[in-house]
């Protein structure tokens, strides 16, 4: 069958790397993008951008509009997230929980879907320490910052939809850019920290020499995406995209 992917987040750092992927597939017949504003997209001519905003019930489509998506979509990429390190709890659940219900909401009314794929990350795991598994989701360690407890937050609501969507999660650890030249459409955590440690304003990092950081390819994100997404969809299973053995020490 082919296949219409609906993409939220496509305009960030992993979805404009993750554009092109999708639309190389073979399967894929059209790629509809969901965006708050006029943001410069890759030009193909399977893509197309819709106005929209995932924090509004209804992605904020009009009827008609919203019927012509809900009918076209096969499956669901829900990539848009509040990122900040910064942000509150309150805002960071407004986009990351809220978005997350809103979406997963139109996901169910759409008769032809085939898979549902939530992009988090593996910082859901909060200040645990040692072995966590794909599995494994429920904690009470705490969390470093609003972000990861926003996203553990949506991450039990995907599993709560399990029953009667066909969803899968992949958690992303943390990009450095593309595995060939480095490149990055946008910062993400890693390039500002790398910009404190250069200007002196974080002159140290807690830990030992041999202390793993994670850190993986732009494009390999991409392509383990489309791979869950797309070629390997399973119901109700969760991928963990990262270093593992390969991670830098610090």
């Amino acid at each position: 069958m082919r296949q219409t992917v609906l993409i939220t987040g496509g305009t960030g750092m992993v979805g404009q790397d993750l554009l092109p992927k999708i639309c190389s597939q073979q399967m894929v017949e059209k790629v509809i993008v969901l965006t708050r504003r006029n943001a410069a997209l890759p030009s193909h001519r399977k893509i197309e951008a819709v106005r929209a905003d995932v924090g509004q019930p209804d992605l904020g489509l009009q009827h008609g509009l919203k019927q012509s998506v809900v009918k076209a979509a096969t499956t669901i990429i829900h990539g848009a997230a509040e990122t900040s390190f910064s942000s509150g709890l309150s805002a960071a659940r407004v986009m990351n929980v809220g978005g997350t219900e809103n979406i997963m909401r139109f996901a169910a009314d759409c008769p032809r879907l085939k898979a549902f794929c939530h992009l988090s990350t593996v910082y859901v795991c909060g200040k645990r320490t040692g072995t966590i598994r794909e599995e494994d989701l429920e904690h009470n360690s705490g969390f470093v910052n609003a972000y990861e407890q926003s996203k553990y937050e949506a991450e039990q609501l995907v599993a709560s939809e399990a029953h009667r969507l066909p969803t899968t999660i992949v958690r992303l650890s943390t990009i450095l850019g593309r595995s060939q030249d480095g490149a990055v459409t946008k910062s993400g955590a890693i390039h500002y920290a790398l910009r404190f440690f250069f200007h002196s304003l974080a002159p140290l990092v807690p830990g030992k020499k041999e202390s793993p950081v994670d850190l993986i390819a732009l494009d390999y994100a991409a392509d383990s995406i489309a791979l869950a997404a797309l070629h390997q969809f399973t119901p109700g299973s969760t991928w963990h995209v990262c270093g593992d053995s390969d991670a830098f020490s610090l």
